[in-house]
């Protein structure tokens, strides 16, 4: 193919190429790694003998179609270091492409042997290790988790998918090609996945009745059912150009202050920015001369202070009868090992939703 001689392989994920130098007293050596992703193959290239730091390095690729390389993305060396990066764009699943790695500086050139990379599909969701259910409407955690309904005894879905979560790590093997099925709902949790070796495989998987059937919420439950502390809802009133106070501890139902509110949407999509206090809201949200002047604030915003939650709305009106989404958890799902295949969940209300 285009000439290339039979050794050509396909290299492995990470897998180290050591490539001798072919000219020059600079760049002697050029070990290379690289790994895929769904639309790129990440390329790490180590350098040796450049020691002024000075050698710059292309990378260069084509499609077996293609009669020609491209003209080569240049390499990012990192800096105090020989290690350069680049990546093999315009990957999609199950093309293959040719590349090679070259490198230049005053003592010469050296140009790495040729390589093949391509890009996998997500695997499909087949579950061949242990599973464990959710339903937050019929669940209990005191139930075994291994059946989506209540089957007398200790048989049945779990209430939260932290508890079904701890099920499948303490299940044997860590749950290996396990994982857990959560029913529809609105679950106020944070998670971490970080069991199992990075070779297994788990997942995490809602219900897919539709796109935001199954939802992991970082608001507070309580405000969204109308009330800053059980059997005390939100009361609005207006102190003074079109913003409104309402009484509000802001954070965990009963327990943590209103500092930890990370944000505050209204409805379904109102999204309003934290302001440094209620005279910025002010002095945001009002002006004078004309609209379309470079005077004019965002018209609206929010502030919390000593139990307080200030609110301004664009349109000027009231939040009352809104439901009010107020975000103080952050990386509701925190994913510490690879191989995790997280699927038809809706992340809402977070400041960082996924790490």
């Amino acid at each position: 193919m285009d000439g290339f001689r039979p050794r050509i392989a396909l290299a492995a994920a990470f897998c180290a190429f050591p490539a001798l130098a072919l000219a020059g007293n600079g760049i002697n050596q050029i070990t290379l790694r690289h790994e895929p992703n769904l639309t790129s193959v990440a390329v790490q290239a180590i350098v040796s003998g450049d020691n002024d730091s000075s050698a710059v390095l292309r990378i260069f690729q084509k499609w077996p179609e293609s009669p020609a390389y491209d003209t080569g993305m240049v390499m990012v060396r990192r800096v105090g270091t020989n290690i350069h990066e680049g990546r093999i764009l315009w990957m999609t699943p199950g093309r293959t492409a040719y590349w090679f790695v070259e490198g230049r500086d005053a003592g010469g050139s050296l140009t790495t042997p040729l390589h093949v990379a391509r890009v996998d599909p997500i695997p499909p969701l087949v579950a061949t290790g242990p599973v464990f259910y959710v339903d937050q409407r019929l669940g209990d955690n005191a139930w075994d988790g291994t059946h989506p309904r209540p089957g007398g005894g200790l048989s049945g879905p779990k209430r939260t998918i932290r508890a079904a979560l701890g099920a499948l790590a303490a299940s044997p093997s860590a749950g290996r090609n396990g994982g857990v099925f959560v029913a529809p709902g609105e679950y106020h949790e944070r998670l971490t996945l970080d069991f199992g070796s990075d070779g297994d495989r788990h997942f995490l998987s809602g219900d897919g009745t539709n796109r935001d059937s199954t939802i992991i919420c970082g608001a507070n439950p309580l405000v969204e059912q109308g009330m800053w502390a059980p059997g005390h809802p939100l009361v609005w009133t207006l102190t003074q150009d079109s913003t409104f106070v309402t009484r509000f501890n802001g954070g965990t139902p009963g327990s943590s202050p209103g500092d930890s509110t990370q944000l505050v949407v209204i409805g379904w999509g109102e999204y309003l920015h934290r302001k440094t206090s209620v005279r910025a809201i002010l002095n945001d949200s009002t002006y004078t001369g004309n609209a379309n002047s470079s005077n004019v604030g965002e018209l609206s915003g929010w502030f919390w202070r000593n139990d307080s939650l200030y609110v301004k709305r664009r349109n000027g009106q009231s939040p009352a009868g809104l439901t009010l989404h107020t975000g103080y958890l952050d990386d509701l799902v925190d994913v510490q090992r690879r191989n995790w295949r997280i699927a038809n969940l809706t992340l809402r209300s977070a400041n960082v939703p996924i790490r």
